[in-house]
C-alpha cells in the first residue's frame, strides 16, 4: 500500500511537472518559434487562416523585433494571396509603410504590388491615414501618431526621431484638431494609355475650439493605365491653386528663351515658373503637364518631364507654345540634351531606366534598364555621370554610343551630382551617407568623403570651383565647401526642405528650390550670403539655370 501511494505520488508530480514545463515553454515561445510556426502551416500544410493567427501573433507580441515583424507582415499578405483575398494588398502595403528600414522584405513586397498594378498607396490607404490622422488629433498625442508616421519610418526616413516629432507637434498638433475631406471628380481625361482624373478636393481644418481655420480646394491627379474597366493607380499628386503673384503671368515674358533666366518645375503643377536673376522676379510660366519635374533646351525647341502623367511636354524655344506631349515611361524625372541637341536622355523614378531619345522625330531610340537618377554632362571628357539615386552608385555613360562604360560605387544614396569646372573631380551629394564624395575622373574612383553634411540632396559648383554648394534637405540649410581644403566652411539657413541649387555664373548668385515652403532663395555666392527669397507656387522640385 505504500509502494502504491509512493508510485502515485511520483506520477502525480511528473504530470505537474510537465504540465509546468509545457506551460512555461508555450509562455516562453519567441518571435521566431511565432514566426517559423506560422511558415510551418503556410508552407507545408497549408492552413494559410491559421498561419495568418501566428503571424499576427509575432507582430502583436514581438512589435519591436523589426525584422521578425516585418517577415510576419509579408507572410500575413503571401497567404491573403493564396486565398484570394483583397487584404493581400493592404497587408504588403503595411510592410512598406511600417518597415521601411527592412530592404529585402520592403523589395518583395514591392514587387508583389507592381505584379498587381498596384500602387503601394491605394486610394483606400489614403483614407485611412486621413482618419488615423483625424484620430491623432483628437487624442492629441504625437506618440500615438498614426502608422504613417510611426517611429520605423520616421527614423528610416528622417533621420531624427526627436526632432521630427517636436516638428510635428509644432507644425499640425499645437495648430490644428482634426482635418476633414470632401471630393467630387470633375472630369476623366485620355492622355496617350493613362486615364487623368481631376478631383475637386475640399480639406476644411479647426482649432481645438472648433472653429474653422482654413479651406481650399485641390486638383487632384490620379494616373492610371488600365483600359479594361479596372483601373489602378499608379500616382497621386494634388495641385493647389496658384499663388496670387501668379495672377498676371503667362507664357509670353521678355528675354524668352534666352540666359539670364531661371527655370523652376513644380512636381505638383502642370507650369514651369520663369524668373529673371538679373532683377530676381518671377516674370512668367510655361505650361506643361501633370508634376512637372525638369526642363531641357535643344537649339529651338524646350522639353518638360511630367512625373505624374508620364510624358513629356515639347514646346517651342522662342513663343513656348506647345508642339506636343510624348509618352516617357513611369515617373520621368530628369532629361539632359546632348550631342548638339540631337538627343536626350530621361532618366525615370521607376524601373524604366535611362531612355534616349531623338529630338528630331521625338522618337524613343534605345533604353538602358536599371540606370536612373540625376544626370551631369562633362564636356572636357566627353562623359555622362549618372546618380543612382535607389542604389549606391554612379553610372558612366558614353555620349557617342548611349552605354554603360563603368559603374562607380560609392555607398549610401548618391542623389545630387556636379562635376568640377576644371573636369578632374565629381562631387555627389550621398544622402544616407550625410556626406559629399569627391571622385576622380580619371581613376574612376571616390578619393575622399567629405562628411558631417546632414541629409545631403542638391549640389552645385561655382563657375571657377571654388565652392560646392549642397542643400540639406531634412534641416533646411546649405552647406558651403571649400574645394581648396576639401571642408565645410559655412552654413546657409534657407527655406524649409531645399532640394536643388543652381549657380547664375553672369551674377554670381546661386538659387536654391525650397520645395517645403514654396520659394527660391538666392544666395550671393561673393559673400556667401542668403540675400533674397522669391515666392513661387508649390512643391518646386528643381531649379535650373542654362
Amino acid at each position: 500500500m505504500g509502494f502504491k501511494m509512493h508510485h502515485f505520488k511520483i506520477v502525480i508530480l511528473f504530470l505537474f511537472v510537465s504540465t509546468i514545463l509545457s506551460t512555461v515553454k508555450v509562455l516562453g515561445q519567441t518571435a521566431e518559434d511565432l514566426y517559423q510556426k506560422g511558415v510551418q502551416l503556410e508552407e507545408i500544410k497549408g492552413e494559410l487562416s491559421k498561419a495568418v493567427d501566428f503571424f499576427s501573433e509575432a507582430i502583436k507580441k514581438y512589435k519591436s523585433n523589426k525584422e521578425i515583424a516585418a517577415k510576419a507582415q509579408l507572410h500575413i499578405g503571401l497567404c491573403y494571396e493564396k486565398l484570394g483575398k483583397e487584404e493581400a494588398v493592404s497587408a504588403f502595403q503595411k510592410v512598406i509603410t511600417l518597415y521601411p528600414s527592412q530592404k529585402d522584405v520592403v523589395q518583395i513586397a514591392r514587387e508583389k504590388l507592381a505584379n498587381m498594378n498596384i500602387d503601394e498607396y491605394d486610394i483606400q490607404e489614403i483614407k485611412t491615414i486621413v482618419k488615423e490622422w483625424n484620430e491623432a488629433y483628437e487624442l492629441k498625442d504625437v506618440n500615438k501618431y498614426c502608422s504613417f508616421f510611426s517611429d520605423e519610418f520616421i527614423k528610416s526616413t528622417w533621420g531624427s526621431l526627436s526632432k521630427t516629432k517636436e516638428f510635428i507637434v509644432n507644425r499640425y498638433f499645437s495648430k490644428w484638431e482634426k482635418i476633414s475631406l470632401t471630393s467630387k471628380i470633375k472630369s476623366v481625361d485620355k492622355t496617350g494609355y493613362n486615364y487623368v482624373v481631376d478631383e475637386l478636393v475640399d480639406f476644411v481644418y479647426t482649432d481645438w475650439n472648433g472653429n474653422e481655420k482654413s479651406k481650399y480646394g485641390v486638383n487632384r491627379f490620379l494616373t492610371f493605365t488600365k483600359e479594361d474597366g479596372e483601373w489602378e493607380i499608379l500616382s497621386l499628386r494634388n495641385q493647389m491653386p496658384l499663388p496670387g503673384n501668379y495672377k498676371n503671368l503667362n507664357k509670353s515674358y521678355p528675354g524668352i528663351g534666352k540666359p539670364g533666366l531661371a527655370y523652376v518645375s513644380h512636381i505638383t503643377q502642370n507650369i514651369v515658373s520663369v524668373i529673371n536673376t538679373r532683377t530676381d522676379s518671377l516674370i512668367g510660366i510655361i505650361h506643361s503637364d501633370y508634376g512637372a519635374c525638369d526642363i531641357a533646351f535643344s537649339k529651338d525647341k524646350g522639353y518638360i518631364t511630367n512625373f505624374t502623367s508620364n510624358n513629356i511636354t515639347v514646346f517651342n524655344k522662342k513663343t513656348n507654345e506647345k508642339i506636343t506631349s510624348i509618352p516617357a515611361g513611369n515617373h520621368p524625372s530628369q532629361i539632359l540634351i546632348i550631342n548638339n541637341g540631337k538627343l536626350a536622355l530621361i532618366t525615370h523614378e521607376s524601373n524604366d531606366g535611362l531612355w534616349v531619345m531623338d529630338t528630331k522625330d521625338n522618337q524613343i531610340i534605345n533604353k538602358i534598364p536599371s540606370v536612373t537618377g540625376n544626370q551631369v554632362i562633362d564636356t572636357l571628357n566627353s562623359r555622362i555621370y549618372v546618380s543612382a539615386i535607389f542604389t549606391p552608385y554612379v553610372y558612366v555613360i558614353s555620349p557617342d554610343n548611349q552605354s554603360i562604360e563603368n559603374r562607380i560605387t560609392v555607398g549610401g544614396r548618391p542623389l545630387g551630382i556636379a562635376v568640377a569646372p576644371n573636369g578632374k573631380f565629381l562631387y555627389v551629394a550621398n544622402f544616407n551617407l550625410n556626406e559629399v564624395d569627391k571622385i576622380s575622373t580619371q581613376t574612376d574612383s571616390v578619393v575622399d568623403r567629405i562628411s558631417g553634411i546632414d541629409s545631403c540632396r542638391g549640389i552645385a559648383i561655382s563657375p571657377y570651383g571654388k565652392y560646392a554648394y549642397v542643400t540639406n534637405v531634412m534641416v533646411g540649410t546649405v552647406t558651403v565647401i571649400d574645394l581648396k581644403t576639401d571642408t565645410k566652411i559655412k552654413t546657409l539657413y534657407v527655406g524649409r526642405m531645399p532640394t536643388t541649387i543652381s549657380v547664375d555664373r553672369n551674377n554670381n548668385c546661386a538659387y536654391v528650390s525650397n520645395q517645403g515652403d514654396s520659394s527660391i532663395s538666392v544666395i550671393d555666392t561673393k559673400k556667401n550670403e542668403v540675400i533674397k527669397t522669391i515666392s513661387v507656387a508649390d512643391n518646386p522640385i528643381r531649379v535650373q539655370i542654362f
